[in-house]
């Protein structure tokens, strides 16, 4: 009974204590230097530790180190470093490890803070991932800085053993050259591409979408600024920028939603000031040289196959490619501490786009009795698209039919007794004069409602009482060369909608639909219209409502980088915003001024960093519907804007903007259509009819007429909404053609740098659209001979003499995966690897988080406590058994006595009657 009940309890109490004191759960890896003091200026050295021998998870960094000290820090990961149990020279990342796979995965500078990584997102290492070692490396530029008790500079490496959603892994864009003296600014530029087989100036092909979520910057003193974009479709999309005179911390991407495509290009330009040299500069490791780094943190899902691999970019750009940067971003703002204890968010000095003051303009331009729109009636405005080409406004109307209380039956299904809209439903108009240029649709939609149109021209629609979304080519308008979902029938599944309420086409040709009034989903197909992923909440799950479940997704924009898809959540008032290729939720807006509702979003494109957002009406009923302008990122409302005089909509419905920056609302309150201008912009003609106050709007007769604003028939019927969620599924990730790159490469450097050296570019800065040419991939160094591993005890002052192995040549080769020597191993490779528990092992020494040290001491007291009262009650209860059984054999003799009718008066009765009356008075 002692070993049942001691046994578990103390199994269970051993877990708790281990838990508490990180074997399990959170625990910190010191990764520090031994007390080395190195043997000469500008020496690298490097130590190495043991990882934890279960896959585990980096999820923080805290750094212990003085820029008085050392110049700066890297991190490796190795399969196996050099030496194991004693620091080594290390004056390159091909020194770092043994077999030549070193990857960085954390970098420091100039008294930079520590850092934490996003929620779900970690470095996975040892377990069975390649990362079995951490290496520090540290350069030591001065050694007279370094006291007499040697250097125990290092990093502590916050460590979870829970698998989290996304690995995260590093990019490094890097350049090397010669910087001539007497200049102001001096541009070494650096560009790359790195998709499929045919990938030019990176280390690994990127075949699906990454994720940036912090930068940090690296070179020596006369660096003045290096910034870092993406080119995509000739845009310059900025990563970040900085001074490599503050502190190099890993700073937050400036947009923290945008995402690297695999068909992307990447750039990075390091600016230099050598007005204070007599002399020619150049690349190298030591403090009289320069170098030119850009690191980029990225995430994938964890379970992506490219997760954990780090990527290297170093190939020159082209002449053409270098004319084309754009003038160099302000620097953000500084206040002398950010980058110490923590990160600086905003871009400071940045003069913010000023906030559109949109105007009712009058549209169309022509007198009422020209009769522009003569023999169309405008019904109800479904949805409203603008040509991203032409600029012509496609509006998506319903004519006579109206969506009643007979439109559909109980289970969604639509009325097709009342057959299809017998007129056409799509009008195109001329954006300036408001002319319909032509229209079609007739007999082929039942409840029209959302509109689109991709790059190339096709339309795409949705159409309710179809529950089908469908695309139509401009070639052939008759029939839809596409159709998703399946005619009449709604359910949930993936080839099914239910009352889709938008449609929208990234650049790629990925189709996204708003599966608005049943499924309450967002559903991405490739370009064919194969499934790949929804999100939101699945009508057929009868689950309790989650906090981000979608109430209607009504509408659909994404911003010009395409990193960001946002839903307007109708029933909830609010805009979701994700991750268009993965499906991720990045953030949630409910400004109060919507009232709980929003029916239409749509982002502007001149000027950029702004999104405008229509309600539907005032909950009192009082028709006070108004247009918003919301900040791009933090969606607060910036202004409100509606027609005039009535200085409301009626019942807006959709909203679409068109490239110079115009706002067009339809309503299906009235049938109308309103456009809208910044009073910034030249505006249209005007009307000579001061009647005119732009509108197009529905009239009895046929003919459209041009009326006051507020005037008009009455509201029809509100649509209606219902409730019902659906679950994320797989992911895909998309890919496009590739491009490549202009590189070459030049090995006259005296430094070991894999940085393919390029002539300094002295040419103005200034926006223009770049056609990359094509590229040589840079040489590579070979790998080092490998060393014979030792763990030996290290004494607390280790003296490490220069490396004097043959340093290997910029033109030789590495086997494997190649790693980019720059002179200053703040060029290397990047790191993979997770966060997660460990158990001691090597040189491995893990120790309880802070955090946890109570919690261990208590745990370790409570379960103290509890082993001393069992192993008491046990005693007690054997001491009372003992009792028991002594008491129990004259008792039963004196019971079968009774059973043998023996006198209660005869000597044996007496005896044991005695007996028993004696063992009762036993006491404990």
């Amino acid at each position: 009974m002692l070993r049942i009940i001691l046994i578990p309890c103390t199994v269970l109490c051993i877990l708790s204590i281990c838990k508490a004191a990180g074997i399990h759960g959170k625990h910190v890896l010191e990764l520090k230097m031994p007390g080395v003091r190195p043997k000469q200026n500008d020496q690298y050295i490097c130590f190495a530790e043991k990882l934890p021998s279960t896959t585990s998870y980096i999820v923080g960094y805290q750094p212990n180190a003085s820029s008085h000290t050392v110049h700066h820090m890297l991190v490796f990961t190795c399969t196996l470093p050099r030496l194991v149990g004693r620091p080594y020279d290390c004056v390159n990342a091909a020194r770092v490890c043994a077999t030549q796979e070193s990857k960085i995965i954390y970098a420091w500078g100039r008294d930079a803070g520590g850092m934490r990584l996003p929620k779900d997102v970690g470095v996975a290492i040892g377990g069975d991932t390649e990362a079995q070692y951490a290496v520090v490396q540290l350069h030591y530029t001065d050694k007279s800085l370094v006291g007499p008790d040697g250097d125990h500079t290092g990093v502590d490496i916050d460590i979870s053993s829970t698998r989290p959603r996304y690995l995260s892994s590093v990019f490094l864009m890097g350049g090397a050259g010669r910087l001539p003296p007497h200049k102001a600014a001096v541009n070494i530029d650096v560009a790359c591409s790195c998709h499929g087989a045919r990938h030019t100036g990176c280390t690994e092909s990127l075949d699906t979408a990454i994720h940036p979520f912090a930068f940090r910057v690296h070179a020596h003193s006369l660096a003045t600024q290096i910034t870092a974009y993406i080119i995509r479709r000739r845009k310059w999309i900025l990563i970040g920028t900085q001074s490599p005179q503050r502190p190099q911390a890993f700073y937050p991407i400036p947009d923290p939603d945008i995402t690297v495509l695999p068909t992307d290009i990447l750039a990075a330009r390091c600016t230099y000031n050598t007005t204070g040299k007599s002399h020619t500069v150049n690349f190298g490791s030591t403090r009289q040289d320069e170098m030119c780094n850009f690191y980029f943190m990225f995430y994938v899902g964890a379970n992506d196959p490219s997760a954990g691999r780090g990527v290297e970019c170093f190939g020159d750009a082209s002449p053409e490619l270098s004319a084309a940067f754009p003038d160099p971003p302000p620097l953000p703002f500084f206040n002398g501490t950010e980058g110490h204890h923590h990160h600086h968010h905003g871009m400071g000095e940045n003069e913010p786009p000023a906030v559109p003051h949109l105007k009712m303009v009058s549209w169309p331009t022509k007198s009422p009795s020209a009769g522009v729109l003569q023999g169309v009636e405008l019904g109800q405005v479904g949805g409203v698209a603008v040509h991203p080409v032409t600029g012509h406004v496609y509006v998506f109307h319903r004519g006579p039919r109206v969506w009643g209380k007979e439109s559909f039956g109980f289970a969604n299904d639509f009325n097709r007794a009342l057959g299809p809209i017998a007129v056409d439903t799509v009008l195109v108009l001329d954006p300036t004069t408001g002319k319909l240029l032509t229209s079609w649709g007739k007999n082929l939609f039942y409840m029209p409602h959302g509109i689109t149109v991709d790059d190339k021209g096709n339309v795409w629609v949705t159409d309710v009482g179809l529950h089908q979304v469908m695309k139509f080519s401009p070639d052939d308008l008759s029939k839809p060369s596409l159709a998703l979902g399946t005619r009449f029938e709604p359910d949930d599944d993936q080839f099914h909608f239910c009352k889709p309420a938008d449609v929208l086409v990234d650049s790629a040709g990925f189709i996204y639909v708003a599966d608005g009034y049943c499924n309450q989903r967002v559903v991405k197909f490739d370009p064919s219209g194969k499934y790949i992923l929804a999100w939101g909440a699945r009508g057929a799950v009868h689950r309790p409502r989650m906090k981000h479940d979608l109430r209607v997704p009504h509408a659909l924009t994404m911003n010009a980088d395409e990193t960001r898809l946002c839903v307007a959540d109708r029933e909830n008032g609010r805009i979701l915003c994700y991750d268009p290729s993965i499906g991720r939720l990045r953030t949630v807006s409910t400004p109060p001024e919507f009232n709980g509702q929003v029916y239409s979003i749509a982002f502007s494109q001149n000027p950029a960093g702004f999104m405008y957002a229509v309600n539907f009406d005032d909950p009192t009923g009082s028709g006070g519907a108004i247009g918003f302008t919301l900040e791009e990122h933090k969606k607060t409302v910036l202004a409100t804007w509606a027609p005039v005089p009535a200085k409301h909509f009626s019942r807006p419905h959709t909203m679409a903007v068109g490239k110079d920056g115009s706002v067009y609302v339809g309503e299906i309150g009235q049938g109308r259509l309103w456009k809208f201008q910044d009073s910034k912009m030249k505006a249209a003609p005007q009307a000579q009819d001061e009647a005119v106050v732009g509108a197009i709007n529905i009239a009895s007769d046929h003919v459209v007429k041009f009326t006051g604003a507020g005037q008009g028939t009455a509201s029809p019927p509100q649509e209606p909404s219902s409730a019902s969620p659906d679950a994320a599924t797989t992911v895909a990730l998309q890919t496009a053609a590739s491009t490549s790159v202009s590189v070459t490469t030049d090995a006259a450097s005296s430094t070991e740098l894999l940085t393919s050296s390029s002539q300094p570019s002295t040419t103005s800065s200034k926006p223009v659209d770049t056609s990359p040419a094509k590229a040589t991939s840079p040489a590579l160094p070979t790998s080092s001979t490998s060393q014979k591993v030792t763990v030996a005890a290290v004494s607390s002052t280790s003296d490490v003499p220069p490396d004097t192995s043959p340093t290997p040549s910029a033109i030789d080769h590495i086997p494997s995966v190649p790693v980019v020597i720059d002179a200053d191993p703040e060029h290397s490779s990047l790191a993979s690897a997770t966060e997660g528990s460990a158990t001691t092992a090597g040189g491995f020494f893990s120790k309880p988080s802070s955090a946890n040290a109570g919690v261990v001491f208590m745990m370790t007291f409570l379960c103290s406590a509890l082993l001393l009262i069992i192993v008491f009650a046990t005693l007690q209860f054997c001491r009372k058994n003992k009792r028991h059984q002594r008491r129990g054999e004259p008792l039963q003799k004196l019971i079968g006595l009774t059973h043998r009718n023996e006198r209660p008066g005869g000597s044996e009765f007496k005896k044991l009657q005695q007996e028993v009356s004696s063992s009762d008075s036993e006491g404990f």
